[in-house]
């Protein structure tokens, strides 16, 4: 499921080239989602790992994720949360 996630997620990327003919992707959903490349192709694999990484982030720090396409991470993560706090009594 989470490999659907990034997939679905990296769908909805959109990149602009920038001024200094660099390029800039984002992914409206993931706020704060943002990478940068010299190449487009950079650019999309930068975006895919910083992706990657702001979903361990959101996951570790069990902030909501945004559904996308159908997809809700944010079960599990309420599921692992509630595990938590019953572990740390």
């Amino acid at each position: 499921m989470l490999t659907e996630y990034i997939e679905r997620a990296i769908s909805k990327a959109k990149y602009k080239k920038l001024e200094d003919g660099t390029y800039c992707g984002t992914i409206r959903p993931c706020l704060g989602a943002i990478a940068f490349g010299r190449t487009l192709r950079e650019c999309k694999q930068e975006m895919r790992d910083v992706l990657e990484d702001w979903l361990i982030v959101k996951l570790r720090h069990g902030d909501p994720l945004p559904v996308i396409d159908g997809i809700n991470l944010n079960v599990g993560a309420k599921v692992r949360g509630k595990m938590d706090a019953v572990q740390a009594r």
